[in-house]
């Protein structure tokens, strides 16, 4: 890396500066030339100490240049703006682009002798610096095919030669005309004197002629000897020539062989030349790719991995190794993304639970379906445990033994025993809105809490019991958490406080902590001896179970919404995320510290301690994409940052003892990652409904349970092959909006928007009966934890209870005034908790 790595940087951004350029040139022809474009980035945008240069920008030009250009420059991402106090103002984009245009412009400044030439007559005004003969031809010619290329500068040093070169020939024109007159002049005085010359040799002629005659006869016979002589010298030459001329023909055959095999060795070297200069143009193109992967990694992980791709395609040859760009501009981009995507349909996810085993996560979306997908095969296709359309369920959780709860906006809440994922789940009823649910430590209930204020806790697996109801909160319950010992129970609602429920005291919950703001999050710590809340306004308290009963300790304030909160795996270190990136991490053993980091550039989506290979990391995920790990008891150290989503990651979900973590985005995918080497890649599971409001899987089955309210079927996915099984499909207008599985998996149970609860058999999906009896919408199912009962919510404001083996309705319980949203078990099934609306 090093240098090298900076030179290629340079020269990939230099490549994208030239692509720009053209680009820009080509999308407005005639409006700048292409000299005027870069000299307004040399001279303009960068200053002569070499930085950027901020230019106001007008209502037509900025700096000089027409907004048209400068639009067309921002949209192809060279330039950025931004809007302050007087009006908007351009830049480049970043400080690393200052010099490579610099020397991209002097490259191609050095490349046309005309600009330079056009500069040098514009300093001096010389003459003798104009172009002339076939030097201004040219410039003409250059100026006719490229006038993009060239401004008013060269187009006047041009004219200005233009108009030297005539007046030079018309002088030239001139003096050829004085000297024709001059020698018409010689001319007619030498034909004078021809004239007298001639009659004197006439007359010389004759008198000579009469001599002549005298002797011509001796003469003749004379020269008739000469004559011979001469014929027979004539031919000796001839033969000589002859024989010349031939020896020049063969020369000239070995010469013409001699240059065929040149012509042929040229034509060799011309092939090889382009090969070179072809493979020479796929290694720059893939240089500049490279470039591009690098800048486009922060924003789009996974543009940069295409453009990472392609540019080692370009630069492939089995003949000559990868450039140093392209090779470094792999690695750093495969260094920086990771994580197994998973196509989670084209919903944005509103809940992710994985189950402790870490064989399996849980997804709900906003088109109200729950899926599942198998984390040994998360290639394959998700279990559509709720299908789309029914309610968007807010939050899922995952029991100890693999079950599987949702709680969404109709108030119901559906559990999918981890023994019985083929059916329908359990489904109870309460009277509003849920937001929050949880399982008790062995796996027997399910606690929820809404926007009634009241918290159901239901066994389940015991469906005819109702639901035990725990009222304390004067508004919404906004989050419920049980302890690791199962001894408390703890809510923290909208009226600010924080109740602590013992669990074999329900009657009588304690104050735990007031805040100043409603409670947005709680945590126990793993040995249960801690307790931690966080709120809206950004205050966090901490409360030592060890010192019952004194109230909370206030710890040192985030500086907004505290949007996450997790333990360490020893319950000793506590972080706490808010709406503004702050990631916050307290040593319980001196709480009164906290040591703040600026984690993400928005808001704080999770925070989860997870165990590997090499020990335990705080991972913590944003807004801002980013997933990064920190090793927790040295939070001054920078943190491992890899992405993976392009944009929002929203949800993060993690269990204890694995070494693997879950993310889903709003790029609508799942990601699994490995917290040993996070650039490995995870896993995909995909939904088919919008909406996903339940999810149910039965203890130790591999069969996941979804229903979503828009749909009339549950979707059983089989979660070690992550492929889609079958539906459980009811009747049309029967939308699902409750469901519940036995704890084997043998009985699905389905509530509708008809009021009619339907019975499936788990193993082979198909129907196994009608319970009727609710006057209106199922809102909840719960099965015991036996299986033998079956409790129902529904929006006659009624609990009722069914025997499973009978189908028949053992009681109802009419003590809400409002339809009731959820139901659940206690572990042992001896209570059955219910909520509504009514609070």
């Amino acid at each position: 890396r090093g240098a090298g790595l900076g030179e290629f940087v340079n020269h990939a951004l230099a490549g994208f500066y030239e692509q720009v350029i053209a680009g820009v040139l080509a999308a407005q022809p005639g409006a700048i030339s292409e000299r005027e474009l870069r000299d307004w980035f040399s001279n303009v945008l960068i200053t002569r100490d070499g930085t950027r240069n901020l230019i106001y920008q007008s209502e037509t030009e900025t700096g000089g240049m027409p907004n048209a250009i400068v639009l067309e420059l921002e949209r192809r991402f060279l330039l950025r703006a931004e809007t302050r106090t007087g009006g908007r103002w351009v830049e480049l984009v970043h400080d690393r682009l200052v010099r490579p245009i610099q020397t991209a412009n002097q490259q191609w400044r050095g490349q046309q002798p005309l600009i330079m030439a056009a500069e040098m007559w514009t300093t001096t005004r010389d003459p003798a610096q104009l172009l002339a003969g076939a030097q201004l031809a040219e410039a003409q010619a250059q100026l006719a095919a490229n006038p993009h290329r060239f401004g008013p500068q060269e187009r006047e040093f041009v004219a200005q030669s233009a108009e030297a070169e005539a007046e030079r020939l018309a002088a030239l024109a001139a003096e050829a005309e004085q000297r024709r007159i001059e020698e018409q002049q010689r001319k007619e005085e030498a034909a004078r004197n021809r004239t007298v010359a001639i009659g004197a040799v006439v007359a010389a002629v004759v008198m000579a002629a009469l001599l002549m005659i005298s002797i011509w006869l001796g003469w003749q016979s004379f020269t008739t000897s000469i004559a011979a002589q001469r014929a027979s010298a004539e031919a000796g030459q001839q033969r000589s020539l002859a024989e010349q001329r031939a020896g020049e023909a063969e020369e000239a055959r070995g010469r013409a062989d001699a240059s065929a095999a040149e012509a042929a060795t040229r034509a060799r070297e011309a092939d090889n030349a382009r090969r070179d200069a072809e493979q020479l143009s796929r290694q720059i193109r893939g240089d500049q790719l490279a470039g591009q992967a690098v800048l486009a990694l922060e924003n789009s992980p996974q543009q940069a991995l295409l453009l990472a791709v392609e540019a080692l395609r370009l630069s492939s040859d089995r003949d000559i190794p990868l450039s140093h760009g392209v090779e470094q501009g792999m690695h750093d981009v495969l260094h920086a993304t990771g994580g197994t995507p998973i196509p989670a349909g084209d919903a944005y996810a509103t809940a992710l639970a994985l189950s402790p085993d870490a064989r399996w996560v849980a997804l709900a979306n906003e088109m109200g379906q729950v899926l599942q997908w198998s984390l040994d095969r998360p290639d394959a296709p998700p279990a559509e445990l709720a299908t789309a359309g029914e309610p968007i369920a807010w939050a899922l959780a995952a029991s100890p033994d693999g079950a599987l709860a949702a709680v969404d906006e109709a108030g119901a809440i559906r559990v999918w025993p981890a023994n019985n994922k083929s059916g329908a789940p359990l489904r109870l009823q309460t009277g509003g809105p849920l937001f929050t649910v949880t399982f008790t430590p062995d796996a027997q209930a399910v606690v929820a809490g809404g926007s009634d204020g009241a918290i159901y806790i239901w066994l389940f697996n015991q469906p005819e019991v109702a639901p035990m109801v725990l009222q304390g909160h004067t508004d919404a319950v906004n989050v419920v958490a049980a302890s690791p010992d199962g001894r408390w129970l703890a809510s923290g609602g909208a009226d600010n406080r924080v109740l602590l429920w013992p669990a074999d005291r329900l009657d009588s919950p304690i104050l735990a902590a007031t805040h100043d703001a409603p409670v947005s999050v709680l945590d126990f710590s793993s040995d249960a001896t801690s307790l931690a809340s966080g709120d809206s306004g950004g205050g966090v308290q901490w409360y030592d179970l060890t010192t019952l009963p004194e109230t909370a300790q206030r710890l040192p304030s985030q500086t907004g919404r505290v949007s996450a909160m997790d333990f360490s795996l020893n319950g000793r270190w506590l972080a706490t995320g808010d709406e503004n990136g702050v990631v916050r991490l307290w040593s319980l053993d001196n709480p009164a510290l906290g040591y703040p980091v600026r984690a993400h550039e928005s808001i704080v989506s999770g925070l989860a301690y997870v165990a590997g290979a090499g020990g335990e990391k705080l991972v913590s995920t944003g807004y801002d994409g980013a997933v990064r790990l920190w090793d927790y008891r040295t939070p001054g150290v920078a943190p491992e940052t890899v992405r993976g989503h392009d944009g929002v990651i929203n949800l993060l979900g993690a269990a204890p003892s694995v070494n693997g973590f879950v993310t889903a985005g709003h790029d609508r995918t799942l990601r699994v990652w490995n917290i040993t080497s996070p650039q490995a890649e995870p896993a995909t599971l995909a939904a088919s409904t919008p909406f996903v409001d339940d999810l149910a899987m039965a203890q130790g089955s591999a069969a996941l349970y979804a229903s979503g309210i828009t749909s009339n079927a549950v979707e059983i996915w089989d979660v070690a092959q992550s492929v889609a099984e079958r539906q459980l499909v009811g009747p049309d207008g029967a939308n699902v909006t409750a469901l519940a599985v036995t704890t084997d998996g043998a009985v699905v149970a389905t509530g509708g928007a008809d009021g009619v609860i339907r019975l499936w058999a788990g193993d082979s999906g198909a129907a196994s009966g009608e319970l009727r009896g609710h006057t209106g919408q199922i809102n909840g199912l719960a099965f015991a934890p036996d299986g033998a009962r079956l409790a129902s919510a529904g929006d006659d404001n009624s609990v009722r209870l069914w025997d499973v083996a009978t189908r028949q309705e053992i009681g109802a319980i009419a003590e809400h005034s409002a339809p009731v949203l959820a139901v659940a078990f206690s572990p042992d099934g001896s209570r059955l908790a219910s909520t509504g609306r009514d609070g």
